[in-house]
């Protein structure tokens, strides 16, 4: 399943469009989660981002996020408000995905 949504800021460093999908929580449209409470934005594990707001409301400031992105964001805004289980499930995703081999293409 996918979701649209409509771009309300942008990563300053690269254009890139994002939503603020709850205050403070933000998805972009290459799939990133990332969130600003406490000052600079902040991508898993803790990469700074430094985003800025865009007006919105051209057909073009929509993108698609898959599901797995919007559970992500999901997990992030319960995690802040203090669920360790949310905070775990983050901590797995993580180690799936980065714990995986680096794989050499063909020769």
């Amino acid at each position: 399943m996918v979701f649209e949504v409509r771009a309300t800021h942008a990563v300053t460093s690269t254009g890139v469009r994002a939503c603020e999908v709850h205050p403070d929580v933000f998805v972009d449209e290459t799939g990133r989660v990332f969130w600003t409470g406490g000052g600079a934005a902040r991508i898993w594990p803790d990469v700074p981002v430094d985003i800025t707001s865009i007006e919105s409301g051209e057909e073009n400031d929509i993108f698609v996020v898959e599901d797995e992105v919007v559970e992500v964001a999901v997990d992030w805004v319960e995690m802040l408000r203090g669920d360790r289980q949310a905070e775990e499930r983050i901590a797995q995703r993580r180690r799936c995905r980065w714990s995986l081999p680096t794989v050499a293409g063909p020769r």
